[in-house]
């Protein structure tokens, strides 16, 4: 009976050192779960010593296609040298083959020379784009899929591809058999 206190006693104090070693950088617990810690995040328990996310990450990401969709979650202002578009609520459809953007919406549609375009205050709850060239800036760039969630900034516009820059709490990317998320 005694070793089964003595065995819950000494379980109680890794799993109280080892939160204790995520919340700080240095010190005794920090140096001696590190090495456990990498160990298990390479393993099933991946995340279990992880420290919680910190929030948005701030992204600047190009995507050229020859066609791609947007769907603001709010309206957004739309401007170009030649035209200006005040609080608008529908999509985008952009293509870059036919030089075009298109703006959507249940009771409006046009379609406007592509040019440069300016998008402000784009927040995209989500967004999928298949089959894309892509570069993430200062990251990687390639040839994929991208996912997007909770993306919140502006958006540029040209006849050469779409510039993202802003926060977003989730970026995956799929490159053939790889798979990487911006954490």
């Amino acid at each position: 009976m005694d070793w089964k206190i003595l065995g819950a006693s000494m379980v109680a104090i890794l799993l109280i050192g080892g939160l204790l070693a995520t919340q700080e950088k240095s010190g005794f617990f920090y140096s001696l779960f590190g090495g456990m810690r990498d160990l298990l995040n390479k393993s099933p328990f991946e995340g279990f010593f992880a420290a919680p996310s910190q929030g948005p990450k701030e992204v600047s990401l190009f995507i050229s296609a020859p066609h791609l969709e947007l769907h603001p979650k709010s309206p957004v202002n739309i401007t170009s040298s030649t035209a200006s578009v005040t609080g608008f609520s529908g999509w985008l459809n952009i293509s870059f083959d036919d030089k075009q953007i298109g703006l959507e919406s249940t009771q409006f549609a046009a379609k406007l020379p592509l040019d440069e375009w300016h998008v402000a205050g784009l927040h995209l709850a989500t967004a999928s784009f298949s089959d894309v060239s892509f570069d993430i800036k200062s990251r990687m760039g390639s040839e994929g899929s991208i996912d997007i969630k909770d993306f919140l900034g502006n958006a540029t516009i040209t006849p050469e591809g779409l510039l993202l820059e802003g926060n977003v709490s989730k970026l995956n990317v799929h490159m053939d058999d790889l798979e990487w998320e911006l954490k």
